[in-house]
C-alpha cells in the first residue's frame, strides 16, 4: 500500500481517501453512502462497491457490512412499533383497501 499526502493536507491509499481512525468521521462516511437520496440504502456488498473507489481505511469491507446489519434490524425494530390498525388485514383481504 502506497500512502501520499496531496496539497491540502488530505492523506491518501492509491486513489482513495484514507479515512482515519476515528469513529464519528466514519459514521459520517456510511451515514452519507447509506442514507443518500441517490443510494435507496444499499445492502453492504453494493455499499462496499461503491465506496471502495472513493475510500480506504483498515477493515473497511467488515464495517459496511456490520453498519448495514444494525441499519437492518433497528430499521425492523422500528417498523414493528407503534399502533396498528386491528382491521387492516379484513380490509386488504376484503379487497376495500380502506
Amino acid at each position: 500500500m502506497q500512502f501520499w499526502v496531496v496539497n491540502d493536507g488530505s492523506l491518501m491509499m492509491g486513489q482513495q481517501l484514507y479515512v482515519p481512525n476515528d469513529k464519528t468521521v466514519k459514521q459520517m462516511v456510511l451515514r452519507e453512502a447509506h442514507e443518500s437520496k441517490f443510494s435507496i440504502y444499499p445492502g453492504s456488498t453494493k455499499m462496499y462497491q461503491d465506496l471502495k473507489h472513493l475510500y480506504w481505511w483498515p477493515n473497511m469491507k467488515r464495517k459496511i457490512a456490520e453498519y448495514v446489519s444494525k441499519w437492518e434490524v433497528e430499521h425492523q425494530r422500528l417498523n414493528t412499533k407503534g399502533p396498528r390498525d386491528p382491521y387492516n388485514h379484513y380490509k386488504f383481504r376484503n379487497g376495500s383497501g380502506k
